[in-house]
């Protein structure tokens, strides 16, 4: 998640945690290459990958909006107002384009998560 949305320029700040979403329990390992973290999600939750090839292996990356989504729908105690989203996350929102935003409110219903549905009109407000 992290990854996806530093290569994106979304997010201000060096990142020292891998997080992955899973649809088995969560865990977090660590070692001397970092921090992996795994999120688990509902099944239903579980989409919004491209399959990237890596020699002979194949991996999953989420795209720009699905890892924002990810991000946002596993942050605990985030207060949903327009001041915290718009800047209290320090995320640079002028990197998110009105296709991810479309993408995003795709994902926002799959979810059925009123956190995410009031996150989604502070968004399309402001952007």
């Amino acid at each position: 998640m992290e990854y996806v949305l530093s290569k994106y320029e979304l997010l201000t700040e060096a990142t020292y945690i891998i997080t992955s979403v899973t649809t088995k329990t969560s865990r977090t390992y660590s070692n001397f290459l970092g921090t992996y973290k795994y999120s688990k999600v509902k099944d239903q939750l579980y989409f919004g990958f491209e399959t990237v090839k890596f020699y002979k292996n194949q991996y999953f990356i989420a795209t720009k909006a699905k890892a924002l989504c990810d991000m946002l729908y596993l942050k605990r105690n985030l207060l949903i107002t327009e001041e915290e989203i718009m800047s209290g996350l320090r995320i640079n929102w002028e990197n998110f384009f009105k296709d991810d935003l479309d993408k995003f409110k795709e994902y926002v219903t799959l979810s059925g998560s009123n956190k995410m549905k009031a996150i989604l009109k502070i968004l399309e407000r402001n952007l």
